[in-house]
């Protein structure tokens, strides 16, 4: 069986189906490497975002880790400082009790 061929005025051209067709997919790809490009940039400003706070938080804990290294050196200082003065309380003492136990020894042998 053979087709029969239509004559030109009932013929469907495909040309405009077609040519509509690919300026749509076109328009569709630039919308779509519009869209893309436009996430890509959101993304980049956002990771931009993160690392700044991250790099304010760090510089934060640097500070903070600065101020407790003073305060770690202050007390360190007030420690050994005060660990002189104990010790020389105690050398004190210590005089003391063995001038008291002289004194008492020298007394009870006067008595």
């Amino acid at each position: 069986m053979r087709r029969r061929r239509l004559p030109d005025s009932e013929r469907i051209s495909l040309f405009p189906f077609l040519a509509v067709l690919i300026c749509t997919m076109g328009a569709l790809l630039v919308l779509l490497v519009v869209i893309a490009q436009r996430a890509q940039a959101k993304a980049q400003a956002q990771e931009e975002v993160q690392t700044a706070e991250r790099v304010r938080a760090h510089r934060t804990q640097v500070g903070q880790l600065r101020q407790l290294q003073q305060q770690l050196s202050n007390l360190q200082r007030l420690r050994d400082e005060t660990a002189g003065r104990l010790a020389e309380r105690r050398a004190l003492l210590a005089h003391s009790q063995d001038h008291t136990r002289r004194l008492r020894a020298e007394l009870a042998a006067v008595q």
